[in-house]
């Protein structure tokens, strides 16, 4: 894959400016793949390029031998018209990733198949960007102390049940329950994922999953003395109700505009609010920092079709 990596095609004088604006903004390529076999890979990689546009350290090669779908989310990806030759690497590099995947994970490879996996887990979650939770228990291999560590670091917030339970008091609630687990040791991560199960009949306004804080770890102070970490919104993935269904992603960048992509069939669509009735399942993505609330806009210019959202209950 190394014909097409950013981190070698790009010259010396091309700045990171550059690299970021690729990642975000060339999407993963469905290469005519039946978007429902593959949308849920294409969200995870678009989600990985979205994240690295914003770290400064490029990632672990040690990880990638692991999972060649983060060497993968390297790929240019533009233009999308190019030579015979260069569209059969393309075809067979993202075939053999997929065949990878598929062998690891799942056949589906949905969204939610792919972030609840030992391979995602082990190699992307428990990375120091991710990793909320470490796990610290004796006897536990590396390899598993990073899946335990991955999987103990995604926050759930439900409210099939509760309604009105606020995306805060479900952090609060989760990092309660953590701390006492004496084998977890709190990490400060670059990015933190909420896991949002919507009511059916009073889904969550957009506005109330903007933003929220962390405890900070012990032993670690601010300049000035801040006791918690704040976290913007950066990635709204809706998860697929139905096998036969896509997955979608809406990005935002770290002032929380949202983020506009070329050609991609992952973009969530104006009609798939996260305020829409129904009950559905999303993966909310948020970044260390504090984002402009005065600047969210759920989408760029169209807005969700009001008959089916709710904004009060």
């Amino acid at each position: 894959m190394d014909k097409e990596d950013l981190r070698k095609t790009l010259s010396a004088t091309q700045t990171k400016f550059e690299l970021r604006y690729r990642l975000r903004t060339h999407p993963s390529l469905t290469l005519d793949i039946p978007p429902f076999q593959t949308s849920g890979v294409d969200c995870l990689i678009n989600l990985i390029r979205h994240t690295n546009a914003i770290l400064d350290k490029r990632s672990s090669t040690q990880r990638e031998e692991q999972n060649p779908l983060l060497a993968y989310a390297w790929q240019a990806f533009f233009p999308h018209e190019v030579d015979e030759e260069s569209t059969n690497h393309r075809i067979a590099a993202k075939k053999a990733v997929l065949e990878h995947l598929k062998d690891r994970i799942s056949e589906a490879l949905t969204f939610k198949d792919c972030c609840n996996s030992g391979l995602i887990n082990k190699t992307l979650w428990s990375s120091d960007e991710w990793l909320l939770y470490e796990c610290n228990r004796s006897g536990t291999s590396p390899v598993e102390a990073r899946r335990r560590g991955g999987v103990a670091s995604l926050i759930e917030y439900d409210c099939r049940l509760s309604p009105h339970l606020t995306l805060q008091d479900a952090v609060d609630r989760y990092c309660t329950l953590q701390q006492k687990q004496i084998r977890l040791i709190l990490r400060q991560p670059k990015f933190v994922r909420i896991l949002y199960c919507s009511h059916a009949d009073c889904p969550r306004p957009f506005s109330n999953l903007l933003t929220l804080s962390l405890p900070l770890p012990d032993g670690v102070t601010t300049i000035d003395d801040q006791v918690t970490m704040v976290f913007s919104l950066i990635s709204i993935v809706r998860m697929r109700d139905k096998i036969q269904e896509r997955d979608y992603m809406r990005p935002y960048d770290d002032g929380g505009v949202p983020l506009s992509q070329i050609e991609t069939t992952t973009q969530t669509p104006p009609t798939r609010s996260v305020s829409q009735e129904g009950g559905h399942s999303y993966l909310l993505v948020f970044v260390e920092g504090p984002g402009g609330e005065d600047k969210f806009n759920e989408f760029l210019s169209i807005l969700p079709d009001t008959s089916q959202v709710k904004t009060e209950c």
